[in-house]
């Protein structure tokens, strides 16, 4: 979705179809999210740490591996591992000089807060049926007989989705 801005134009979010109908859509954040999801390069991320506190990223990447399992039962599962590396731009408070500490406790917020976008993403993925990440073109792949005999409709709200979320430092971009 794109909205007019100041002479230009801004993405302001993505729309969801699902069986070729507009089903609802996703703010900025959520696209980013999604982008983070299939791999794509995001730009900014800006991560809350602790009482206002925040740290803000550039040049933020991913990196997926995308597994799947069809049990005996007929229930799907995907694991989703991405890897997310950015560079410092800004910390509140403003600090001069990060040490191995304080990157350890900026790693661990970034991953929990990456973590929980991509859980909430998936949660209104799947409550409106929207497979904007693409598993269904995985599981067409890997099951093709199964594919045939299903309607991905059906199984996609279902689905199991198993996180797992890194995060690096690639280096700060502080000024010292």
């Amino acid at each position: 979705m794109i909205k007019a801005s100041e002479g230009s134009y801004d993405i302001s979010g993505t729309a969801l179809f699902s069986n070729n109908h507009y089903v609802g859509e996703l703010d900025l954040e959520e696209t980013k999210t999604l982008a983070l999801i299939k791999g794509s390069t995001t730009g900014y991320l800006t991560v809350p740490l602790k009482r206002g506190d925040y740290v803000a990223f550039k040049d933020v990447k991913s990196k997926n591996d995308i597994t799947l399992e069809l049990d005996n039962n007929g229930k799907v599962t995907f694991g989703i591992k991405t890897k997310v590396s950015g560079v410092i731009v800004e910390t509140n408070p403003r600090k001069m000089e990060i040490t191995e500490e304080d990157k350890k406790v900026i790693v661990s917020h970034t991953e929990a807060e990456i973590h929980r976008r991509i859980s909430n993403l998936f949660v209104k993925l799947q409550s409106l049926n929207a497979d904007a990440v693409g598993l269904g073109e995985k599981f067409r792949v890997k099951y093709p007989g199964e594919w045939q005999k299903n309607n991905w409709h059906k199984i996609y709200p279902n689905c199991q989705i198993n996180l797992e979320t890194g995060f690096s430092v690639d280096h700060t971009g502080l000024f010292r």
